[in-house]
């Protein structure tokens, strides 16, 4: 609709000066599927004004993580612009995300000419995996 579009137009000009951190990406993915998870127990999807409007982000933003949680089989969109979440909190963990966003252990591949660098990532890692082993209902509910 007409005032869908105007509404939307700020998002669409808006570029963001730089990308966000990965930190950013992975605070925002965790705020979309709290919203995602709480909307499915309304039957609700959720749309990009919507969540544009709640997080307080761009448009181009917002896809580009939703885009990366899709390719990752975590978010889907729907035909028109909804989007819902097809996995289930309580069997998702934190480390798949922090995988997504912060750091792919398959990375360590591309630090070739950095052994030492590479050598304490590989043993760092699992270290991490175990500490962020925990599901995303426990973390939704710990963040309050």
């Amino acid at each position: 609709s007409g005032a869908l579009i105007a509404a939307s137009l700020s998002h669409w000009r808006v570029r963001s000066a730089k990308p966000l951190l990965p930190s950013a990406q992975l605070y925002y993915a965790l705020r979309i599927l709290r919203m995602m998870s709480e909307g499915m127990q309304s039957g609700t999807a959720q749309t990009l004004p919507m969540l544009a409007k709640q997080l307080r982000i761009g448009f181009d933003t917002l896809e580009q993580i939703l885009e990366k949680m899709a390719q990752a089989n975590i978010v889907r969109k729907l035909a028109g612009n909804g989007w819902v979440m097809i996995r289930d909190v309580e069997s998702m963990q934190l480390i798949e995300l922090y995988r997504l966003f912060m750091f792919d252990p398959a990375s360590l591949a591309g630090l070739d000419g950095e052994p030492g660098i590479r050598s304490w990532l590989e043993k760092i890692e699992p270290r991490i995996a175990d500490t962020a082993s925990v599901t995303l209902s426990k973390v939704f509910a710990e963040v309050g």
